[in-house]
Formats: C-alpha cells, sequence, structure tokens
C-alpha cells in the first residue's frame, strides 16, 4: 500500500520573468525563466546567469563599480532568456514531429544556443560603426566583437597547450599582440587609476614574454593587428578592443575610459 504524502504538479512551459530585476532583488536561473527541458538549455542558461552576475555583484559591493553596472544584467541576460525558452520549445515541436516548416527553419543548432550567445547591450563598449550585434553568432567563427564571447584559440605554455579561456574567470584580462609592449604599463596606469585588478598577456610566437602562439592564429581570431589589444570581463566577453595599435601616450587614457564604461564608474 502506498501513501501518497505530497503532490508538485509540473507543467512544461515557455515563460520569461518581466523584469530580472526589482530594486534588491535580482532573478537568476529557474526563477527568471522557465524553459522546456529539451535540448537542456535551462541549466546551462542559469549557469551563464549566475557568471554574469557573480562578478558584477562582486564588483558593486566592494565599490570598485558603480551601482548601474547591476542593471546591465538584465539588459544582457534578459533577450537571452527570450531567446533560449523559444528555442526549447522549437527543440520539443522538432523532437515530438509536429514542427511546421517555419519552426524548422527558425531552430538553430545546439551549439549556437548554448554558446553563441551575444549581448545586443550592456558591460561592454560596442563598435558603433558595426552597429548592434545580433542575439546569436556561430560561436565556430567568433571574432572577438565586443558583446560576445572571446573566441577559443589553443596557445601554448612553458611546452603545454594552454586555451585562451583559461586566461578568463577572476578578473578583467587584457591580451595584447606581439607588437604591444607599451599596453601592459597602460594596463598598470589603468588599473592603479580606477582600482581595478587587471591582468595583461602578451601574445607572441615564441611565448618569451607570455602565451605562445606559433600557429599566428590569436590575432586573426580576436580581430586585431599586432600592436592591437582587447579587454575581456571576468565572465569571458569581450568588454573592449583596439583593432589597431594607438600610439604609446594615449592607451592608458583609452584603457581607462572603457573601463570606466563597462563599470559604470
Amino acid at each position: 500500500e502506498v501513501t501518497v504524502r505530497s503532490r508538485f504538479p509540473w507543467d512544461m512551459a515557455e515563460l520569461v520573468a518581466e523584469r530580472f530585476a526589482e530594486g534588491r532583488v535580482l532573478l537568476a536561473g529557474d526563477a527568471a525563466h522557465q524553459i522546456p527541458p529539451t535540448g537542456g538549455y535551462g541549466a546551462n542558461t542559469g549557469i551563464a546567469d549566475a557568471f554574469n552576475l557573480a562578478w558584477k555583484l562582486a564588483l558593486v559591493l566592494d565599490g570598485t563599480a558603480g551601482a548601474d553596472l547591476l542593471g546591465t544584467y538584465e539588459q544582457e541576460r534578459r533577450p537571452v532568456g527570450l531567446y533560449t525558452a523559444q528555442q526549447g520549445s522549437l527543440q520539443l515541436a522538432l523532437r515530438s514531429g509536429t514542427a511546421t516548416e517555419e519552426q524548422l527553419a527558425a531552430t538553430d543548432d545546439a551549439m549556437t544556443v548554448t554558446m553563441g550567445q551575444a549581448y545586443p547591450a550592456g558591460a561592454f563598449v560596442a563598435e558603433e560603426e558595426a552597429g548592434a550585434p545580433a542575439l546569436t553568432s556561430d560561436p565556430r567563427t567568433l571574432s572577438g566583437r565586443p558583446g560576445t564571447r572571446a573566441p577559443y584559440v589553443v596557445l601554448g605554455r612553458d611546452g603545454a597547450p594552454l586555451a585562451t579561456l583559461d586566461l578568463f574567470g577572476s578578473r578583467f584580462v587584457l591580451l595584447a599582440g606581439a607588437d604591444g609592449q607599451s599596453w601592459a604599463d597602460a594596463a598598470r596606469t589603468a588599473g592603479a587609476r580606477l582600482d581595478v585588478a587587471l591582468d595583461v598577456h602578451r601574445i607572441t610566437a615564441d611565448g618569451d614574454e607570455g602565451p605562445a602562439d606559433p600557429g599566428g592564429r590569436w590575432a586573426d581570431a580576436y580581430g586585431v593587428t599586432a600592436g592591437g589589444a582587447v579587454l575581456v570581463r571576468p565572465d569571458g566577453i569581450v568588454a573592449w578592443r583596439s583593432r589597431d595599435a594607438l600610439p604609446a601616450g594615449e592607451r592608458a587614457a583609452a584603457l581607462t575610459s572603457a573601463l570606466r564604461r563597462v563599470l559604470a564608474r
């Protein structure tokens, strides 16, 4: 004989909160969006929400960033939540065999949905001449554009493989090319001015001063010349880039300005 202690009815649904922030309350994960389980997008989206929010909360609470930085959480993540919930519903229709031709055409592959998210606006310095990025981009052909994930490139260190993604995760990171020696000085100056922890990696062919890029893939992948630089947020999103070399005397000011905008200072 079975005794039912309780019931918890569950409805498959495509739901996204009207707002992700209200005063001191911020919603993430299942509190922010309900996504059909087909595709496994719910957990991935929730983790990305938390990754986006955690560093912003930390920097606002310790006084490094302005409170308006938290406003970029909803600005960045709610459009992604809407898109991903829709893709979960499309996957449900596809796997159940009921998808229309229109639904088939609108269904993106799992890699694009999970790893190709791009923010139309938020805590980054957009390249105005290029316009706002689309909501998704093919993660296999990322270009280093601000508001998108930093491209994955395998470098080397001490004879062992080193992925660019292994350089991100705890603080802001500035990546500079082979001719970017003065970017390190600029980063120290900008970090001191704003009291921001900033790591710098100068990527060269032989790796004598940082990660090695013998194949010469890094600059092309990130859309910069050998004298350019790219600023990456703690969550691996490109925050700003200088495609070409700036005069040495202007680099600290440019980087400081970019950090101020990103941190709502």
